[in-house]
């Protein structure tokens, strides 16, 4: 996800200063704004995103979180076909018995997101080098 920590609303009420820039020097210290959005930077950020993420998945997506991994998702679609997802922060790999299933998650996905990046070939996930097989014609 591209700005993932963006996507989530604060769940304390915070505020900020603008710039000193902006406004006359004896106006300054009257002036704060409230911050509705989540930021990079704050402790809780990673903690909110998460959050958000589970309820589009579980919630929205009728995904299953898995007890034992809460990184792990898993849908079941019919007898024998699955889709599974790992996410790691605001990286995740889909897994699935079809790429309809990917395709149709994605689709999902993005009208719960504002923006989210689909990389159909890569070299590395999360440290670990990935190799592609390629697929018997």
């Amino acid at each position: 996800m591209s700005g993932a920590f963006l996507e989530g609303r604060q769940d304390i009420q915070q505020f900020a200063n603008l710039p000193k820039e902006l406004f006359l020097e004896e106006d300054y210290d009257k002036i704060r704004i409230e911050v509705l959005g989540n930021w990079y930077g704050t402790e809780q950020g990673p903690k909110i995103w998460n959050d958000r993420l589970d309820h589009i998945l579980v919630i929205e997506m009728g995904m299953q979180r898995c007890p034992v991994d809460a990184c792990l998702y898993m849908k079941r679609i019919n007898k024998d076909e699955y889709l599974f997802l790992c996410v790691y922060v605001d990286d995740g790999k889909i897994v699935s018995t079809r790429k309809e299933y990917i395709d149709e998650f994605v689709h999902t996905l993005m009208q719960h997101v504002t923006k989210a990046k689909v990389l159909w070939q890569y070299s590395r996930f999360l440290g670990m080098v990935v190799e592609w097989i390629p697929e018997d014609n």
